[in-house]
Order: C-alpha cells, then structure tokens, then sequence
C-alpha cells in the first residue's frame, strides 16, 4: 500500500445538495475522507467511493458519501483531475460501506509531476441530490531502475517464461554499482537511484553455468535523466538457451560395495548395464553402465536445483541386488564444475539379507520413572526421525500402541539414532529429557525399541490430541450433486469424552441430509453440528457428505469447505494447530483420484507467513491390489521445509526426507485393493501443512506437484498447486488491468491503464501455451482451441504482472 503523507492544506469541501423534496431515494448531503492529501511518486491515482461508511480497501484515496435515506441507487460520479482532463463514472449502491464498482473504474495518470487539486462531483438522478469534494495529490519524482528477465529459449521472439533468482547488475555513473536478484516474475528493481545513465548486465559466468546466452533482442541501457515526473527506466534482458550443450552434467560408478564403506576401492567389481533413473524438474531419464560400471548423462536444467537418482526397483530384486540407498536426491552441478557420484549396492547372496528394523516406543511418563508402566499411555501419531544411510532422514509415525517402526533398507549398520521430532513436542507442550536414543535395528520385524519418555505435564494423562481435516472427493460442478469428506479422530493419549464437531459448507450449497451417516446432527444456517462422545485414546471417522450445488454459478467461483473440532468436558486439547480443516473447491474443476489440492486461494498475503495444507488423494484404479504406494514431492524453494507436519493419512506411512526439499511418503505393504473390487477402500490421501518462508517477497510464487507411484509402475503425476505472495498494492494494477469477457469460448480481451508488454497463458499444472508480446494498452488472446477449464493469463505491464484466472467454456 502506498504510503500516505498528510500535509497542511485547506481541504475545501462543499456539501451541495437540492433544497427540495424528494419523494424517495438516497438523498446525497456531502462527501468525506480521512486522506484528503496524499504524496507519492507513483503516477496513478486511483479512488474508491463507498455509501456512507469507509471500506477497506488500497486505494490512494478513499471515499464515502454522505447521505439520509439510504437505499439502493444509481449514481454518476465526474472527476476534474486537475490536469486538463475530465472523466465521468457511474455505478450503483446496495449495501452501506461496500465499495461501488465504477465503470469505468476511477484512475488516472499524471504526465509531470507537481500539486494537483481533484474535485469530485457525485450526482443521484433519482432525486437530483449532489456533493462536492475536493482533494489533493502532490506527485513527486522517483529514481527507480527496473529490470524483466524473460526466456526465449528458441530465440523465436515468444516469451517461454520469466525467470526468478538471476543476478542483475546495474551500472552507473562516478562507478556506481548494485546489484538485485529478479523475483519469481522475472522482476528485479533498486529504488533511491541518481539520476544518469545506466547499464543492466547479468555476470557472463553465471550465464555460462546456466546454459544461457544474452539474446541481442535485449534491451540494457537505462536513462534517469528525464525530468519527467517518475524517473523509471527498464531493462528487459531476453535469455536464449545455449544451443550448444545441455548445462547439467551427472556421472559415476555403479558398484558392489563388498566391505560396507560406501567408497570405491580397488577390489570391488563395477557393474555394467546398471539402469541408473534421473529425474530433475519434472523430467525422467533412463541411462545404462557401460562395461565400466560408468554411467553419464548430460541433461538441461537449473543448477542447485534437486536432482533424483535411483536404480531400477525391478533390475534389483531380478539380480538378488540390495540398493545401499534406494534412492537419492543431488544438488544439480553445471558441467564446468562437475561433481561424479558413485551408487554402492550389496550384491550376490548378500542381497538375500532380510531389511533392517528399527524401533521406539512413546508414551507419557506421568510418574517420571523413564519406564513405561501399566497405567500410562502410549502416544500416537508420534514422529520419529531415524537417521539412515547417507544421513538420509526417515519420520515414522507411533501407532494405537505408541511403537514406530522402520524396516527397509535404509541403515547399513546395526546401530541407528533415532529423535522424537522437536516441533511436535513444542506444539503439544510436552518436554523430554532424552529427545535423542540410540537404538539397534536387527532383521526382525518386532525389535527391542529405545523408549522416549515424554513428560505430557503433571503426574496424570490428562489431555486429547483432536484433529480434522476436509478433502476433496471426484468434481465440483454448478447445477450437479458434489461428494465433500469429512475426516476427524483422536491421537490421544487419553479419550477426548464429550467434544463437538462443526462443518461449515458455502451459502447457497445444500446438504443432502440422506448422505449423511454420522448421527447425532443438527443443522443451522450452513453448519452442521455433531455433539459426539468418545471413550476411546484413538480413533477416526470420515463421512463423505452429498451436497446440491444450485445452477447459475460461474466456473471459477471459489467454495470454502471448513470444520473444526474440540473437546466440551474438563479434558484438554494437547495440540490446537490440527483443530480445524479446509477445502477450496473451484466451481467447473474436475478432479482425478490422483490429484493434489492446497486450501489456500491463489493469491495470498506478502505481509503473513502463510501456513498452507496440502492434500495429496490416490487411488488404484487397476485390476490388481497395489503392495507398495509412495508419493515423491520437491517442495517449492519458497517454502520453509523445517516447519512440514503431517496431519492426517489414511494407511499406515514413513516420511523420508531425501534432503534438497525433496520429500517421500512411503506406505509399505499398503495392499491397497483396486477400484474395481472395492472401491471405497481403494482410495488414500495424506493431508501435510507447511509455512512459506517468512522472508518471501511480494511475486514469489509457490508451485507443487506430486508424483504417485503404484508398486513398480511409471509415476501418475498430479495437477500443480499454485499460490503467489501478491505485490503490495496488487489491487491498483489489478483495477488497472481488466480481461473480459470471462467465461469465454473464443475471444480475451485484455486493456489496462497502461501499456501491456506481453502476455502469457498458462495451464495449472504450469505449462505455458500461449505467449504474445504486446506495445499497447489493449489486445486479445485468442483460445478458441483450448480445451475448457480454467487457466492462468499473466499480464506483463512497466508497473508488474498481473495475474487473472480465465474460465474456457
């Protein structure tokens, strides 16, 4: 929000209004503002006007009209900007402090800087009342220098995308130079600059280990010697792909590890036609050993960036193999600085060695004697993190007897530290005094465990850990019956007695109370209430709830789904942070059984840590139950990978963390039937929360995609969340970017306030289809042969991106 400075000025406001008699209608009696002068060097001014009360709202002024008799009405505005230029508005009130939508919206811009005097005059011809207010803008001069990095990979002048993190350097005059990464949006911006002349660059070493090349399409002087009112020059730095070579270099050994080490010596065997996967950005590659045991591939992508490597699960158990680690995630190196890394496997009979298993038992030690006895309570839905091979960090959950255990082949020694996860503690309020065991896998599938010995406070087991979450089920579609899921439970340790649960669905929605089979309801408004008593320390439900969506929505109206859930006695509540859930369903989205959905809307606060869940839904939709289930996950760079909790899952799960962001849920031994022979049970999901970084700036942009794979086949991959930290004072380039109409079969048109630099249509799993440089304030974007669905447009103006949802019907 721009700042707002007041200064010492007469503020003349006249409250006109006819003397006579009107019969009906809002009577207007004069007009106010608690800013009427503001100073800044931004060049557009934009207004908001609302009935008798302020709203909330980013406009440089806003406004609020005086009156009696207040009913809804129709009302023009004209605007006298001061500058030789007069605009006329109209618009309509209904509710008292609403914003009026004007048409067109109230803005303008100023050529040359200096005090402007605004006079505004609204008019009501229902009953020809008027009023009169006079503001105030002192615009000032700015000395900014801006810079866009687009990619145009094929250099065909069509913009693939903007890219984030690149080190721009500007230049000036008596040696001046600064130097600002670009954001997400491709925008990178120093602000308090002299005036001069100025250079952006991007350091030649960078480009080379990123496999780019400066385009000559680019522009990179800048000049601050304008005396017009704001001093901002752009840059616009256009990147072609280094045709030459793929920037990414990956290489090694694969090898039987014959004494343990993990190190290649001189008398261990390589391994020829080793199928080694890679996976990096999406994208999978297949490469073999030569009779060396070596393997290579060089690959495009972004270097520091995760990459995934692994052997063929098959190619392992054919040859009696056992994988020292099943998989691994690398920092992706450039090819000038290459770094070789060597697979150890355990080969020959060796590979016949049952897993490993590790084990820990929790529980809340009221008598503090570090000894679980007989009237204590186990804790469930405890993380624990044992740490295994190569430092690799695997999170197993307690069950209903407070054991987490791990087998696999994740540890190459019998001896395994295991620590009870800090945050959990934190957030249920518990204290230990050895949060760190070690422990002793052996190849059973029950071994002795390490014992952590929670303090839960005071000497009794007196509090309930309830948790709810909502997830999606198939589509949701105006005019058709929609299935929400209801999931709530206990973790303990002890039962929560009476407690209430709540589930809030949108107005308008109405539930079909046939569908609904947990007793006990009652429905006001749109909420429905159960008033529920457990006597168990463990337990879950879900309901899967019919809902009747009435027609006459648009596609991409956004349905909030929520719940909550407490306890009503004397019991008290461990941990508060898993007490409510929520759903964001999209009017007209189809959703696959494999899919991924965040509850937050696309655009969210720069000013807030935002805590977004995600759930992560599969189903088997073969003709065979599925053993093994595991979801991979690389995890934006924009969140903070410390703070991932897991909420709620539907099977038993270990959480491995292969580091770089990358994450794996792992359900061994799922047996998960096939859609085909019981569908009700061939569904799971994993519901997970996460913080974005606390440091995010207005632009980042938080992307995630999830790939679900069934036993040994090819990953299912999900659709792509999308959320974005909206610019401060989005709302003004927002109002000053307009996209109609929206549903559209066929044409966009796209105006603004100023002028468009380029245009780019994305899908939301990311993938850019149409890209469209512009030079005016209006143009269209034609989308004919697009599928329906909904889609992302991001609008590149001089001011910023903006992004706008387009629904294709």
């Amino acid at each position: 929000m721009k700042k707002l400075l007041h200064f010492l000025f007469v503020v003349s406001i006249m409250m006109l209004a006819n003397t006579k008699s009107f019969a009906q209608g809002f009577t207007l009696t004069g007009a106010t503002t608690n800013t009427p002068t503001i100073q800044n060097c931004d060049p557009y001014v934009t207004i908001n006007i609302s009935a008798l009360n302020y709203s909330n709202s980013n406009a440089d002024f806003n406004l609020a009209l005086l009156g009696t008799n207040f009913t809804a009405c129709q009302l023009s505005i004209s605007v006298n900007w001061g500058d030789g230029v007069t605009t006329t508005h109209s618009g309509s009130t209904s509710t008292v402090g609403s914003t009026i939508s004007w048409n067109p919206p109230i803005q303008h811009f100023y050529a040359t800087a200096g005090m402007h005097q605004i006079s505004i005059t609204a008019y009501n011809p229902q009953n020809g009342s008027t009023a009169v207010l006079n503001l105030y803008f002192l615009q000032t001069i700015c000395y900014d220098l801006q810079a866009y990095i687009y990619l145009d990979c094929n250099n065909d002048g069509n913009y693939e995308s903007t890219l984030g993190n690149v080190p721009v350097t500007f230049s000036g005059p008596n040696g001046f130079s600064t130097q600002a990464n670009s954001n997400t949006n491709g925008y990178a911006n120093t602000a308090g600059t002299a005036s001069g002349n100025y250079t952006a660059s991007i350091d030649p070493t960078w480009l080379l280990n990123n496999g780019y090349v400066l385009s000559s399409n680019s522009t990179t002087l800048l000049d601050l010697n304008s005396t017009t009112a704001n001093i901002t020059d752009t840059a616009f730095l256009i990147l072609n792909c280094n045709t030459n070579t793929n920037n990414l270099c990956l290489s090694g050994i694969v090898f039987c590890d014959t004494d343990g080490n993990g190190i290649l010596s001189a008398s261990e065997n390589a391994i020829a036609n080793s199928p080694v996967q890679i996976s990096h950005n999406g994208t999978n590659y297949q490469v073999y050993t030569n009779s060396n045991g070596q393997y290579s591939l060089n690959y495009a992508g972004n270097v520091g960036a995760p990459t995934i490597v692994s052997l063929n699960s098959i190619w392992l158990t054919q040859n009696n193999y056992t994988a020292t680690s099943p998989i691994n995630s690398l920092t992706a190196t450039s090819c000038t600085n290459p770094i070789p890394f060597n697979i150890p496997i355990v080969c020959g009979a060796a590979g016949n060695n049952p897993s490993l298993c590790a084990a820990a038992l929790v529980f809340c030690d009221a008598n503090g004697n570090g000894i679980f006895d007989s009237t204590e309570l186990p804790l469930i839905g405890a993380p624990i993190n044992f740490i295994g091979t190569n430092q690799t960090l695997i999170t197993a959950y307690t069950d209903s007897s407070g054991f987490a255990i791990l087998c696999g082949n994740y540890f190459s020694t019998n001896v395994v530290i295991a620590q009870i996860n800090a945050g959990w503690l934190l957030q249920h309020g518990y204290t230990i005094s050895n949060p760190i065991l070690t422990v002793y896998a052996s190849p059973v599938t029950t071994p002795n465990p390490g014992a952590f010995a929670v303090n839960c406070g005071g000497t009794t087991n007196s509090c309930t850990d309830l948790w709810t979450t909502v997830t999606p089920w198939i589509g949701y579609y105006q005019n058709q019956t929609n299935y929400i899921r209801l999931n709530f439970g206990n973790y303990g340790p002890v039962a929560p007695g009476n407690y209430t649960v709540t589930f809030t669905f949108p107005a308008g929605v109405t539930p079909i109370v046939s569908s609904i089979n947990i007793p006990g309801y009652s429905i006001s408004g749109n909420t429905i209430t159960w008033n529920l008593n457990a006597t168990q320390s463990s337990f879950s439900q879900s309901d899967v709830i019919q809902f009747n969506t009435p027609s006459g929505i648009a596609s991409g109206t956004q349905h909030f789904f929520t719940s909550t859930i407490a306890p009503v006695g004397t019991v008290t509540d461990c941990c508060t942070t898993n007490n409510a859930g929520s759903l964001l369903q999209i009017v007209g989205n189809s959703y696959d059984p494999n899919d991924k959905t965040v509850d937050l809307e696309e655009s969210i606060s720069p000013v807030i840590q935002d805590e977004l869940t995600y759930t992560i839904r599969f189903q088997n939709t073969g003709t065979a139950p599925a053993q093994n289930v595991h979801i991979t996950d690389t995890l934006s760079s924009n969140l903070d990978w410390t703070t991932l909790s897991v909420v709620e899952k539907t099977h038993t799960m270990q959480l491995v963390d292969l580091g770089n962001g990358v994450i794996r849920f792992e359900f061994p031994q799922i047996w998960l039937p096939d859609s085909t022979s019981n569908e009700p049970l061939s569904h799971g999901h994993v519901v997970y929360k996460i913080h974005e970084k606390e440091t995010n700036i207005p632009g980042s942009e938080i992307f995630n995609t999830g790939y679900i794979y069934f036993d040994w086949n090819p990953a299912i991959i999900t659709n792509t969340t999308y959320n974005f930290n909206s610019e401060l004072g989005l709302s003004e380039l927002e109002m000053e970017v307009s996209v109609y109409p929206n549903p559209t079969s066929e044409l966009v048109q796209v105006s603004s306030a100023i002028t468009i630099e380029s245009l780019e249509l994305m899908d939301l799993s990311g993938k850019s289809l149409v890209k469209q440089v512009c030079t005016s304030d209006k143009t269209e974007l034609n989308i004919e042969s697009l599928s329906s669905g909904i889609y992302l447009l991001h609008v590149a103006t001089s001011k910023g991106i903006v992004s706008k949802r387009i629904v294709k019907n």
